[in-house]
Parts: C-alpha cells; sequence; structure tokens
C-alpha cells in the first residue's frame, strides 16, 4: 500500500504476540490451549470470546467478532488500519517508514483524524509556552500544576483567535475538513472556525495511548461551559472513555480496585500525588459503556467526588451502571466544599488514603444521607427511597448478588423491600437453584403456611376457599391438611410438636422451609390477602382448565344440557364467583 510497505506490514504482526497484545486491554483466562474472557465487543455475562495463540486469532461466539491482532486493534481502539499498524510497531520496537496521512491519494478517514489529533497536540503545548500561554500558565500555578506536570500530561492551551489551529494545520497538510471531521475546527456559511479557542487544554487517550480527542477548560469566568469536550466522531464517543485509564489501567489490576473521580485536575493531582489506581469520568456519571471499560480491569471500585450537593448526585447516578456490570461500589465523599484536587494538596496523599478506607457501600450512603431512620420519614419519603433503592437493586444482573445486595440493604434499613421489587421469573428460577433447587412454587407454598401458620384464627376462612389439592407440593398438601385438622380439633396449632414427633420426612422438609421464611414485622392483612388470592386464582385456573375439557367431552358426546350447564359455571368462575 502507499503509506506502509507490505513487508512492513508482516513484519509488525509476525512481532507482535495476539495474546500479550489482547491480555493488554481485556483480562484473558487460560483455559486449555486457549484464552477466554468477557468480550469486549459486547455485553455478556459468561465468557464467550476466545483468544487462541497456535492460530494468532480471536473470535467471539457471542457476536461473531473475529479477526487477527491487528483487527482487533482497529476494532477496539477505532482505528483505521495504519494507525492499528503504528500503534503494534511501537509496541514492538518496530520503526516504520512511512509518508503522512495527508501525502496519501486516500488514506482511512480514521487515520485522518489521529494525525490531525497529532498536530493539535503539538500546536496546543507549543501554544502554552508561547507569550499567548502566560495566562494558562498563571492558572496553572494557581492550581499548583507544575510545568514538570504540564509535560508528563502533554497539557496545552489554545489561543482565543479564530483560526490559529486552522492555519497551523494548513501547514502541516490537513484541510479544514479533516479538522472538522476531528471535531477541532467548525463550518460556517463564510468559512471555518476553531472549535476551542482560549482554553486550557487536555488530551484524552484512548486504552493504546493515542490522542482521540479534548477537554477545554475556560479561563474567562463568562464562558457558558467551565469545560467542552471533542464532539463524537469516528475514533471518539465521550460516554465511552475514561480519562487516565490508559496510565493506569496496569496500576489498577495490580490493586484489584479502581478509584473514580469527576474533574481532569483531581485525576491529574492525585496520580502525581502517588496514587496511581485513578481513572477520570470526565465530568459525568459512569455510562454503561464506561462501567463495561473499567469491569475488565477491576471487580471494585471506590467513587470519590466532591463533597457539594453536585457530587452525591454523581455518586448516586455511578453506583447503577457499576452494579449491573458485576462491580463491587462503595462511595468516599469529601468534606463539603473539597474536592479531591484540593484534598490532596492541603493533607496530602497518605491522609486522603486513609479517607478513601472509610469509604461505604451504597445502602450505607443512603442511611447517611437521609440522615434520619425510616420511621422517622413520612410516607411519600419512604416511597421516594424505595423507589431509589429499588432502581438500583434491580440493576443488578446476578441473582445471588442481587438477593445478597438486597439482604443488606434490608438489615440496614430493617425494611422488606423485596416485597415490593420486580423479580424477573428467570433470575428467581437461578437463585432458586443455587440456594438448593427448590422450586418457585414451592417457596410461595411455604412462604404462605408460614404466614397462616401466624395467622391461625384465619385457617377455617381459608380451608373455606382454598382446596388442598391446590398445593403442588406433597409436604406443603400434608401440613396444611394437619393445620386445618389441628385447628378444628385444638383450636391453635403448636408446630414445634411437630417436629419432635414427626418422622415423615416430606413434613420436617416443609417446616425446615416453613422456618427459613423471614417477615421483617407481622405481615399486613392486604398481603395476607394477596397470597389468598393468588392461591384462589391458581386454583381457578386449574378448574377452569378441567371445565373446558368437560365442555369438550360433553359436546362429542352429544349432551347439550350438560355442555350448556359446564359453560355456566365456567362464566361464573370467570366473573369471580365461587370456585368449589
Amino acid at each position: 500500500m502507499g503509506m506502509i510497505s507490505d513487508a512492513q506490514i508482516e513484519k509488525v504482526r509476525e512481532s507482535s504476540d495476539i495474546v500479550e497484545v489482547i491480555g493488554s486491554f481485556v483480562k484473558l483466562m487460560k483455559r486449555g490451549h486457549n484464552y477466554v474472557a468477557l468480550c469486549p465487543f459486547h455485553s455478556e455475562d459468561t465468557p464467550s470470546f476466545n483468544v487462541s495463540p497456535d492460530k494468532q486469532f480471536y473470535h467471539c461466539f457471542g457476536c461473531g467478532q473475529g479477526g487477527n491482532v491487528i483487527t482487533f486493534v482497529m476494532n477496539h481502539e477505532k482505528m483505521g488500519f495504519v494507525e492499528a499498524i503504528r500503534y503494534l510497531a511501537d509496541r514492538a520496537g518496530i520503526v516504520i517508514k512511512e509518508k503522512s496521512p495527508a501525502d496519501s491519494a486516500a488514506p482511512d478517514v480514521k487515520d485522518r483524524i489521529c494525525y490531525a489529533n497529532k498536530i493539535a497536540l503539538e500546536y496546543f503545548v507549543k501554544s502554552l509556552s508561547g507569550t499567548s500561554g502566560i495566562k494558562a500558565v498563571n492558572y496553572l500555578k494557581s492550581r499548583k500544576i507544575t510545568s514538570a506536570v504540564c509535560k508528563e500530561f502533554s497539557i496545552g492551551y489554545t489561543p482565543d483567535k479564530p483560526d490559529g489551529l486552522i492555519r497551523f494545520a494548513s501547514e502541516k497538510g490537513i484541510s479544514p475538513e479533516v479538522l472538522t471531521a476531528a471535531g477541532l475546527s467548525s463550518k460556517f456559511d463564510n468559512g471555518y472556525c476553531d472549535f476551542f479557542r482560549g482554553r486550557l487544554m487536555f488530551p484524552i487517550s484512548n486504552l493504546s495511548g493515542r490522542v482521540v480527542a479534548f477537554a477545554g477548560r475556560a479561563l474567562r469566568e463568562q464562558e457558558p461551559s467551565k469545560y467542552i469536550n471533542t464532539p463524537d466522531t469516528p475514533i471518539y464517543h465521550k460516554g465511552s472513555q475514561l480519562f487516565g485509564l490508559n496510565l493506569t489501567k496496569d496500576h489498577i489490576k495490580r490493586q484489584k480496585r479502581a478509584l473514580v473521580v469527576e474533574g481532569y485536575t483531581d485525576f491529574i493531582s492525585l496520580y502525581s500525588s502517588g496514587i496511581k489506581y485513578v481513572v477520570c469520568s470526565s465530568g459525568t456519571a459512569f455510562t454503561s459503556s464506561q462501567a463495561s471499560l473499567l469491569s475488565r480491569f477491576t471487580d471494585n471500585v471506590v467513587t470519590l467526588f466532591d463533597g457539594d450537593a453536585a457530587g452525591l448526585n454523581a455518586a448516586e447516578r455511578s453506583v447503577g451502571e457499576l452494579l449491573s456490570k458485576g462491580v463491587e461500589v462503595l462511595i468516599c465523599l469529601l468534606p463539603e466544599g473539597e474536592d479531591p484536587d484540593s484534598f490532596v494538596k492541603s493533607k496530602g496523599a497518605e491522609e486522603l488514603e486513609n479517607f478513601v478506607a472509610n469509604a461505604v457501600s451504597y445502602p450505607q450512603f443512603k442511611k447517611m444521607t437521609i440522615g434520619k431512620s425510616l420511621r422517622q420519614l413520612s410516607v411519600m419519603e419512604r416511597e421516594k427511597l424505595v423507589q431509589e433503592i429499588g432502581g438500583v437493586i434491580n440493576r443488578i444482573g446476578d441473582p445471588l448478588r442481587k438477593k445478597l445486595f438486597t439482604d443488606q440493604v434490608e438489615a440496614i434499613f430493617d425494611f422488606p423491600i423485596s416485597s415490593f421489587l420486580n423479580t424477573n421469573p428467570k433470575e428467581k428460577r437461578k437463585l432458586e437453584e443455587l440456594e438448593g433447587g427448590v422450586s418457585n412454587r414451592v417457596m410461595l407454598e411455604r412462604e404462605f403456611l408460614s404466614l397462616l401458620a401466624q395467622s391461625g384464627s384465619r385457617i377455617a376462612e381459608v380451608s373455606q376457599a382454598i382446596a388442598v389439592e391446590c398445593f403442588t407440593d406433597p409436604g406443603c398438601r400434608i401440613v396444611y391438611e394437619k393445620m386445618i385438622e389441628e385447628y378444628s380439633r385444638l383450636g391453635s396449632l403448636e408446630l414445634g410438636k411437630w417436629i419432635k414427633m414427626n418422622v415423615d420426612p416430606r413434613i420436617t422438609e416443609t417446616l425446615a422451609g416453613m422456618d427459613k421464611v423471614r417477615w421483617a414485622m407481622m405481615p399486613a392483612a392486604e398481603i395476607f390477602e394477596d397470597y389468598v388470592k393468588r392461591f384462589r386464582n391458581d386454583q381457578n385456573k386449574t378448574l377452569l382448565r378441567d371445565i373446558k375439557d368437560e365442555i369438550v367431552a360433553a359436546e362429542k358426546q352429544g349432551d347439550a344440557l350438560k355442555a350448556s350447564d359446564l359453560q355456566k359455571r365456567y362464566l361464573r368462575i370467570l366473573a369471580g364467583g365461587a370456585s368449589r
């Protein structure tokens, strides 16, 4: 090809081990001769992404993505072919002789954008050290950001000129059209204008370290937006990137946790102070894509946001996304008026680490922010709290983790929030398997019997509404019969004696299951009625199915009178009449 020879491409491919390269982006696990991982190209709970060291090939059996080491870098890092070759060549220590994309007749648009970002970074860094950058340098000094830190993070400045970058890029062979595609200039009726003007510039890199975008901080108070970012381009989507992760991903793996901050200067201050397991959400709450990205490197996250109302809200919004990706989340809120940058500069990295060590779980965080017990809340406040916490709980995909998290919430708030959650039937079945294979229906029957044992005075009433045959589990059916018989004979129940005297394993198993049912408080009458209604409806469904079979049989036999009577009975049950 025009820019890099085929011989050089082949040399780069042969020098780039696919396991080593993919392993720098994805957590690989050895399985036989191959490696597996959660696919980085689609969301999944079980690994379907396979890497073969023998074939130097990867394939996902879930979404179908596959290819060699070059196509992986292209797809994962949203690079063009040439840019992917450059990246792999840098990793392998291979020097490639090539022409610039501007000299090529038809380079890939992604390669053009990457080259434009490279030139833009050169312009921004150069401008910071020039006479036009004095205001930016003074601002950096006021924030105690040294020239060494600026150099390490390639912090720059863009002068307040309408076409400063456009002119600079033009000298490098980059047209305004390419700058616009890169989000670095804007097109108007009368021409083009720089997108960033009069701002401190922070380069945003992908995992491979290539600059894919910029964030610009206003230096004038009257600017409507304190920060603006590169608009979405073919190589950059703000909600998919984590600032600084290219620098800290290995530290995060070693520490087995990540510290999440909101601001660019927060990240830079913590990283420079020696806290290397940090990432920046770029001033936004975590998106699903960001949570997926971070979950590849750690299962544990601590959010460290400002101690103001905005910080509270950001922490609240981030939790659900992270939990949905199987990440354990702790929340650390700084004192009001502090941010991570100011805290670490005034008190030091060690004090900040001590503060982070006291991070709390989401349920604890919610209780702290409420400031009073649940019973002191109004009905409306309780309803809002249950909706908020329930929304977070329902984001957790794994049924066992969801149950454990719910148990933690109920213990902290002394409130049966699980009664108000919408649990997916598939999740229930999976949880039942984890808890010993007890079916959904049997659990329901044991819960009802447990409730009935606490409401013995209603046994006679219930026995008239619900037949013994309504219980599908043999043990539950026997216990229900015995409860009816004993209460009618003694006027009370003594289940404790049953356990001592009984040798029938079906009864002892059922009683043990009933004993596992925990009611945080005596259930209200409405809950009891809900159970009765559920069993009555189930009973009616079975009865209606039997009647339909009888109607068909009567019609086949030509017995119109019997068929008519059965139809009337069918309609009466449908309308809510007696089922027995």
